[in-house]
């Protein structure tokens, strides 16, 4: 609720690609995954939750329990915790930077899951990983044409208007 992520059965890779809406103490998996994910081991997998839930929508499906299963905890030590966007997303003169950092690390790490996964990835789901990997190197106009064609949203309207002010306007 506090992050306005949708609530879905089935979360599609495009949506995983772009944006990180598994919990990792939450999460379960099953020994297909594991086999896939175990010899997994790059700098530039950026959360271990985040690529489990590429793994599993490239190979299979992720599910939703729509009911509390823990109680989330966080104190001052948090690694990440959850904030509320507009606390997570501060106007200031570093927001170039901070933006642009986030998405070079999600670029990165699409890019390193096509190059682990290349071997065994059917053709019509390597296409968009390697598209999306490829969007900081292509112009404004083929960067949007990606975002609508592959449906690379960000979860919640203020994250999807960020995504196009980013591609519209020059930082």
């Amino acid at each position: 609720r506090m992050q306005h992520f949708e609530r879905r059965h089935k979360l599609c890779l495009n949506k995983a690609i772009a944006q990180n809406t598994v919990t990792g103490c939450t999460v379960m998996i099953n020994k297909a995954l594991l086999d896939l994910a175990k010899d997994t081991n790059h700098h530039d997998i950026i959360m271990h939750d985040w690529w489990l839930a590429m793994i599993a929508c490239a190979f299979g499906s992720v599910g939703v329990v729509n009911a509390p299963t823990m109680l989330y905890r966080q104190h001052g030590n948090n690694a990440v915790g959850a904030k509320s966007f507009w606390k997570s997303f501060r106007f200031s003169r570093k927001i170039k930077k901070n933006i642009t950092a986030a998405l070079d690390v999600s670029f990165r790490q699409a890019a390193c899951f096509a190059e682990t996964f290349k071997n065994i990835l059917p053709p019509q789901i390597l296409q968009p990983i390697l598209s999306f990997s490829n969007m900081p190197y292509l112009s404004k106009s083929k960067q949007l044409n990606l975002l609508i064609h592959y449906h690379f949203w960000k979860q919640s309207f203020m994250r999807k208007a960020v995504q196009v002010a980013i591609v519209l306007w020059p930082f």
